[in-house]
């Protein structure tokens, strides 16, 4: 008992500067709710439960794999990452992981995180205002670590698996989009910048700005009146396929935009065969426009 609230104390192994030492450990059980000095049943259980908990991974956890969340992100997970995924994803974790998931992580060892706190976490970020879609792609994250963890007997289960969100997240907004008398006009205010008058040409058929980039003649059949997605550009990687498992596909074009790649084709040489180039004949930065 210490200044009104119960710890449990006990020794345990942990990595310090690459090697494992025991160490004396303290974990907080929940505030003093009664007037006697001993500790009342549900606290006892607590500390049951958690002893319970903590005796059976320092059994089946090897020494070495005693490691803060935070490291085992730092030094296994977000490496793996960067080897076996594309770009855009291993940016978009790290933004996630700076963001939101390192900070509350803190300290916390690895084997000891429990549902529980994950529950606490996702339930305030959705009482501070995430919306439901930002609060998926927080926990996806948080599960794919420790799935990864577990893959590689780190611990034993994924805590993620039974942790919920207990506050009603912010619902989506609708997405928003462009009447056809927005799309004339942008049209018609951007007919003297030919770059850029048919990127939002594109873009208004449903392309991706990482798919306007990758866009090349030979996938262009304007005789045909079809335009095929087959890649994606983002930032200076390309990827065959284009974004994800369904993105590559056939696109139907109408007169208007056949005039305007037909128009664009004939009176802009390209160096690469990409549709939209920069000087040096690579995919256009569509942030330049």
């Amino acid at each position: 008992l210490r200044s009104g609230k119960w710890y449990v104390t006990y020794w345990d192994s942990r990595k310090v500067d690459g090697s494992i030492k025991r160490k004396r450990v303290t974990h907080f059980l929940g505030g003093k709710t009664t007037r006697g000095k001993y500790p009342p049943a549900d606290i006892e259980d607590a500390r049951k439960h958690f002893m319970q908990f903590v005796n059976t991974n320092n059994h089946s956890i090897k020494p070495e794999h005693i490691l803060t969340v935070v490291d085992f992100v730092d030094s296994v997970y977000m490496p793996w990452v960067r080897a076996n995924r594309r770009p855009a994803t291993v940016n978009g974790y790290e933004k996630l992981w700076k963001a939101h998931l390192r900070t509350h992580f803190a300290d916390s060892l690895l084997r000891d995180y429990r549902p529980s706190q994950a529950t606490v976490f996702l339930s305030k970020l959705a009482e501070n205002g995430m919306g439901l879609n930002s609060i998926n792609h927080v926990r996806t994250l948080m599960s794919a670590i420790f799935k990864h963890a577990a893959a590689l007997d780190y611990i034993n289960a994924n805590p993620i698996h039974s942790a919920k969100t207990l506050a009603q997240p912010a619902a989506p907004k609708e997405t928003p989009h462009y009447t056809v008398e927005e799309m004339v006009s942008a049209l018609s205010a951007l007919r003297e910048q030919l770059q850029a008058h048919l990127a939002m040409a594109v873009a208004f058929i449903g392309l991706r700005p990482s798919e306007i980039r990758g866009l090349r003649w030979e996938d262009v059949n304007l005789d045909a009146g079809v335009l095929h997605v087959r890649r994606s550009v983002w930032r200076s990687s390309l990827n065959e396929g284009g974004k994800g498992k369904n993105s590559a596909r056939a696109v139907t074009l109408g007169p208007t935009l056949i005039g305007i790649l037909r128009e664009y084709k004939e009176s802009q040489k390209s160096q690469r065969g990409f549709v939209l180039e920069n000087t040096l004949g690579f995919p256009l930065d569509l942030d330049a426009l």
